[in-house]
């Protein structure tokens, strides 16, 4: 969290009714994630490159859909092992 973000976090919570039970100080000190780094240098490379992201929005839905058949392929294998096939086959016939 920058300084700039943290600072105005301080100030929407100088009126809160709870801010004894967090702190004493009249300030809340918020010490950054130690891979905070990592997160800004993401960033960066996604400001400077913003044809990235929605590449990436086009191939997350196929290989979601790709997981999700895994899934029902492997859940339907399961049922048939554990009920049998015939009996599968009666109880989905319309």
């Amino acid at each position: 969290m920058t300084a700039y973000a943290a600072a105005l976090l301080d100030r929407s919570l100088s009126n809160c009714s709870l801010k004894p039970q967090c702190t004493a100080r009249p300030e809340r000190r918020l010490t950054p994630w130690e891979h905070e780094h990592l997160l800004e240098a993401v960033q960066q490379r996604l400001d400077a490159n913003p044809e990235a992201i929605r590449q990436r929005r086009t191939v997350v839905p196929e290989l979601a859909a790709e997981m999700a058949l895994s899934i029902v392929a492997y859940n339907l294998t399961r049922v048939m092992n554990v009920v049998g096939i015939k009996p599968l086959i009666a109880a989905t016939a319309l």
